[in-house]
This record gives structure tokens, sequence and C-alpha cells, in this order.
């Protein structure tokens, strides 16, 4: 409460010295604890921290959610953030305000390297980028609007679900017109309808 106080971010503090001052920041290689990633997407920070409460790995302050690095790559478990109605009953239920509201921006996903499973059933996404989820065995997009998908450094795939959205609402160029699937050699089931795909090559699979 003392006007005086100086307040200082805490990423400056940490790089002062005593001796010779500011010190020229350094990104880690590896996010240390406390690095954190602010969610643009509200509904998909309220999801997250509903989902993994009990982890500490998605922090709230004032109705934005913060993502802690080092404890979403340690996490290994599985990400469900399906919006299904019976979903969106159970969010409802627990009081979440965006419980109604659809996934559109996964930005931030990329810091969950270590999941194995991944739901996203009955959203809007349009663009996703998991190519640093390299374990992931389980994909489900079922219903988004992806119009473009790589999966070459996903290696470890065993299934792949992603039915292209039906709704009216759905913008144009939200069906996939080809997917790469050569690289995923341990994918055993595949379930990609209302797609445009023209050839498909499974020689690997």
């Amino acid at each position: 409460g003392n006007s005086n106080t100086l307040y200082i971010p805490q990423e400056v503090y940490d790089r002062l010295n005593t001796a010779t001052g500011l010190q020229p920041s350094k990104e880690p290689e590896i996010p240390g604890e406390g690095d954190y990633y602010t969610i643009p997407d509200k509904a998909f920070g309220e999801f997250l921290h509903y989902r993994l409460k009990d982890q500490g790995i998605v922090a709230e302050e004032n109705g934005t959610y913060k993502i802690d690095k080092t404890k979403a790559a340690a996490y290994t478990g599985e990400l469900d953030l399906t919006k299904s109605k019976s979903a969106i009953t159970e969010l409802t239920e627990a009081g979440l305000e965006t419980a109604e509201t659809k996934l559109t921006d996964l930005s931030g996903i990329e810091y969950f390297t270590g999941i194995t499973s991944l739901k996203l059933v009955s959203n809007q996404v349009t663009s996703l980028d998991i190519t640093k989820l390299v374990n992931l065995t389980y994909l489900d997009l079922n219903a988004n609007w992806i119009g473009s998908l790589d999966l070459t450094k996903n290696t470890k795939l065993e299934y792949l679900r992603y039915g292209a959205s039906s709704s009216k609402d759905a913008p144009e160029n939200s069906k996939l017109i080809e997917i790469d699937l050569t690289h995923n050699v341990e994918l055993d089931t595949i379930s990609m309808t209302n797609h445009e795909l023209e050839s498909i090559d499974l020689s690997q699979n």
C-alpha cells in the first residue's frame, strides 16, 4: 500500500545482479517453474482449468487462465475437451461461465507434450497444431472445422477419428482434401467421414 514502492516484473528481478546490474534475458530451453503461458481463449482456459483442477497445471486469476509450462509438459494423462450435449450439461452444472461456448482457439495445447490422448469432439476448431504432441496414441477430432491437419510428427498415433462437421455454420475449407498418414506407422484405426479426399496412401499403416 506504500505509494513509493517500486514494483518490477519477476522476469526482470530474476535477471538483476548487484554487481553489474540488469543482465540480458536468456530464453531457457526448458521452461522453469513459474513460467506461464496466458491462454487467449477463455473457453479453452476455463475448460482446461476444470478438467485439470487437481493437477495445478492451469491457474486462474481475475478471469484469466495461465498454463504452467513445466507442469503441462510433465502431464501424461488424457485431455478430454469434448463439447457434446452431455459434456455441456456437466459443465453447466459445475458452474462454468463458458459451458456452452464451443472451443475455437487451442493456443497453448502445444505445451502438453506428454499427453497420449486428445479428444476435441463437437467443437468449432478451424486450425490445430499438434506437431509437438509426439506422444499421442489416440486422437478424436470429430465434428470440427479443421481443413488442414499435419500428423507427420505424431508417429505413435494408433487411433484417428475426424468426421468433418455437417453443420450449416461450418466455413468453407472446413473439410480435408488431403492428409499424409505415411509417417503414422502404428495407426490401425481410422474414421474420416464427410471429407473431400481424392486419394489417401495407407501403405505404411
